[in-house]
């Protein structure tokens, strides 16, 4: 009977205690930041950690501290402009496909370069 008394007595000091959720801090990010882009269409992170963007105005990889952005596809001359950026997947080889206005463009990030797919 003692036993069960203290469990009643102290069931909510224990549920209390692991119920806790951790505080979540948000940063707003801005052009400070060098996201020039006020209506994002999508967002991805990548296999590698990276977070990838897709606005109106191009595609934006950002690293947790900094934005790269992308108005023409990397390493393709002949590639049309990126922007708008519809969506941005990542297949299982890890290169991304992007959709946008242009069409669809494949680009690897390990060698920096992107290849058009289908215009």
């Amino acid at each position: 009977m003692k036993k069960l008394l203290l469990i009643i007595l102290f069931q909510p000091f224990v549920i209390a205690t692991f119920c806790q959720y951790p505080k979540i801090q948000y940063e707003r990010i801005s052009d400070q930041q060098g996201l020039h882009d006020h209506r994002i269409e999508c967002l991805l992170e990548d296999s590698r950690g990276f977070i990838w963007l897709g606005g109106e105005n191009g595609l934006y990889r950002y690293d947790g501290y900094d934005f790269v952005y992308f108005k023409d596809p990397p390493g393709c001359k002949n590639c049309p402009h990126f922007y708008p950026v519809y969506d941005v997947v990542e297949d299982n080889l890890g290169m991304l496909w992007t959709i946008s206005y242009g069409g669809i463009t494949l680009y690897d990030p390990e060698k920096e370069r992107s290849l058009m797919a289908y215009r």
